[in-house]
């Protein structure tokens, strides 16, 4: 019995030792491992994009500034130009201000005609917001813009611009303070980013010019009323889609498809999808 004794004796101090051992060594295996599953986890989440974006024009001393709107489960997060966009900027891509027509493609399908009326109708020019441009006219401006900036710029979705809206946060009371209509206009529209910003940094979403936005088909709809909208019209889901009336007066054969005679109320903002957080303006 006495050298059974002596052998489990021997075999638990045996154990007992490899247990000392191999804990500092396994707890550094576990601790590596941890570290290593939260490295790697990490590096797969995708980076935050930056709340803020500015883009500058080319060849000019101009420039948009853009918010982050975030997405929901239907509607990827995308930059908005914080303002409609305004003569300054409109005037560099029709007048050829910047010097670069957009490479590779005709000049003709790319920017518009000089517009033959006056197309600010008299309301104010510098610091206002560009107006009278039909859905083509737009689109070819965020076209120019894309090809000079290297990023890709288009007009808002219905679904982009309704959500940017109700993040806004603007009630139907308190409208006056964010927008201008047909309560406060006095029939004209006003210089941009005169009434107080939305909870997004966004000026002039409701009223001032209603802005264009595309269907899930291509058409244009303009969205968030105008100067001349009466105040039950500013609502986020309210638009009114295309109609030739806009255009009616125009006295050319064929008529513009550019500019609409009739469209005075009518502008535009754009938006920009980042692909990846290393995109830069």
């Amino acid at each position: 019995m006495a050298a059974e004794d002596r052998s489990t004796e021997r075999m638990n101090r045996t154990l007992l030792n490899h247990t000392v051992w191999m804990a500092p060594l396994m707890a550094a295996t576990l601790l590596c491992g941890c570290q290593s599953s939260q490295g790697d986890r990490s590096r797969s989440l995708p980076e935050a994009h930056p709340p803020t974006q500015d883009q500058k024009i080319a060849n000019t001393a101009l420039s948009l500034h853009l918010k982050l709107i975030d997405g929901d489960d239907t509607t990827a997060s995308f930059y908005m130009s914080d303002h409609e966009i305004d003569w300054d900027v409109f005037d560099a891509f029709v007048f050829e201000l910047d010097e670069l027509p957009v490479k590779g493609m005709p000049e003709a399908e790319t920017r518009p005609t000089r517009p033959y009326m006056l197309v600010d109708r008299g309301f104010g020019h510098a610091g206002y917001p560009a107006i009278s441009m039909s859905q083509r006219g737009a689109e070819a401006f965020c076209l120019w813009l894309s090809e000079t900036s290297g990023r890709t710029y288009r007009l808002p979705t219905i679904s982009e611009w309704t959500l940017a809206c109700t993040r806004g946060g603007i009630s139907n009371a308190d409208m006056a303070e964010y927008a201008w209509f047909e309560d406060n206009a006095e029939g004209t529209t006003h210089p941009i980013g005169t009434k107080s910003p939305d909870a997004n940094g966004l000026h002039d979403l409701h009223g001032n010019v209603a802005e264009w936005a595309t269907e899930p088909n291509g058409s244009g709809v303009v969205m968030g009323g105008s100067f001349i909208s009466p105040r039950n019209e500013l609502t986020c889901t309210s638009f009114q889609p295309y109609t030739r009336d806009w255009n009616e007066s125009d006295p050319q054969i064929p008529k513009s498809i550019w500019w609409l005679a009739d469209g005075a109320f009518i502008g535009f903002r754009v938006v920009h999808v980042p692909t990846s957080q290393m995109e830069q303006p």
